[in-house]
């Protein structure tokens, strides 16, 4: 292994001084121009802090692109929402696969009639990697940042991945083999909860903190940053839950929540529940910190 891929797994930005992002456009003074389409809530929060960390190195760059609150909060204007792509499950994406691609085709056109310096496709590669081998076909340097896990499913998928992006930023170590052997240019540069969540945690101190009893267990629920998974696992964790109460002794529990927008419609749910949850919507890596056991749904949060 290389040696900057035995150290400890961490948020490197060193490669945005790299990233192509035209030396032309400085010289005559145009400002650099970066599209970034985020497609969930996990992906918003890991381009927010890749456009604050560029902005340190190269102020004038603008962004663009489909953004949550996360990354307008950091000046990204928008030509879409996150919320109008993020989808899931089989039956979600069909019903809703007409208006998808429309919007994706218009974007392309936005895109290119801005005539940007660079594209950052991150997650929802089903999404992104179509419009990132159109604007690689019209010379516009593109990368994917967070890779999809074709590691895990569909491997052969990713013989095509070099003809849609020019470069692949990965947030495990391991997955720089598995897609250069396939021809993708691929660079670790740290997934971004290795920053937040410390090695040895001090959870007694965390649960105090949290305004929690540090010598009862304390249990977390953590459904999903998607409406539909919430809709989808709530009464599911609290079932659990229900059983987790019988079966330990005196835990407490928390429910959080990604966005606080679905603070209302969680509370409504546990209501129905005879236990006592307290529901809210902070860091989930303080969460985690405190937590003796955590049930969460698949995602960035596992």
């Amino acid at each position: 292994m290389r040696g900057d891929r035995r150290t400890k797994i961490r948020t490197d930005y060193s490669f945005c001084r790299e990233a192509r992002l035209g030396e032309k456009s400085e010289v005559f003074g145009k400002p650099r121009q970066v599209v970034i389409v985020a497609g969930e809530v996990s992906g918003d929060r890991l381009a927010a802090s890749l456009i604050r960390k560029v902005k340190e190195l190269l102020p004038n760059t603008v962004f663009r692109g489909v953004t949550g609150p996360a990354m307008r909060s950091e000046g990204c204007l928008s030509d879409a929402y996150v919320d109008d792509i993020s989808v899931m499950g089989l039956s979600e994406v069909v019903r809703n696969l007409p208006r998808l691609i429309r919007l994706r085709n218009t974007l392309i056109k936005t895109f290119l009639n801005s005539s940007p310096d660079l594209f950052i496709g991150i997650d929802a590669p089903e999404f992104n990697i179509p419009i990132e081998k159109k604007m690689k076909n019209r010379g516009v340097y593109t990368i994917h940042y967070g890779c999809p896990q074709a590691w895990a499913w569909r491997p052969g998928r990713a013989k095509s991945f070099s003809s849609a992006m020019d470069s692949m930023f990965a947030l495990l170590p391991f997955e720089v083999d598995f897609f250069e052997h396939f021809g993708v240019k691929t660079t670790f540069v740290g997934h971004p909860l290795a920053d937040k969540l410390p090695l040895k945690p001090l959870k007694n101190e965390e649960k105090q903190a949290l305004l929690f009893q540090p010598d009862r267990d304390l249990i977390a629920l953590m459904p999903g940053s998607r409406p539909q998974e919430l809709i989808r696992h709530l009464s599911v964790f609290m079932q659990a839950a229900v059983i987790l109460n019988e079966k330990r002794e005196n835990p407490q529990f928390v429910l959080n929540l990604v966005n606080e927008r679905d603070l209302h419609y969680a509370k409504s749910v546990c209501e129905r529940f005879d236990l006592n949850v307290r529901v809210c919507s902070i860091d989930s890596s303080e969460i985690l910190t405190a937590a003796d056991v955590a049930l969460v749904a698949s995602g960035t949060v596992t």
